[in-house]
């Protein structure tokens, strides 16, 4: 539940439930909570940078490129 709240997608949260949990007891101790809660992490700053990435990118595609011109 915890994990469901970081609003990655249920394909990358059973990604990372599977790493944690690698011998598929289908539970987790709290190291591999911590591990997994690390990851869900790093998926997150993932997720922003290529976000932020993706803005940048649309933004400077619809900027102006004409040179001013002197009167």
């Amino acid at each position: 539940v915890i994990w469901a709240k970081s609003r990655l997608g249920n394909e990358r949260l059973g990604a990372i439930w599977l790493q944690s949990d690698p011998a598929r007891t289908g539970s987790i101790d709290r190291e591999a909570f911590v591990k997994g809660m690390w990851r869900i992490d790093a998926e997150l700053s993932t997720e922003l940078v290529k976000t932020k990435t993706r803005s940048r990118k649309s933004s400077t595609s619809t900027t102006s490129t004409r040179t001013p011109t002197k009167t």
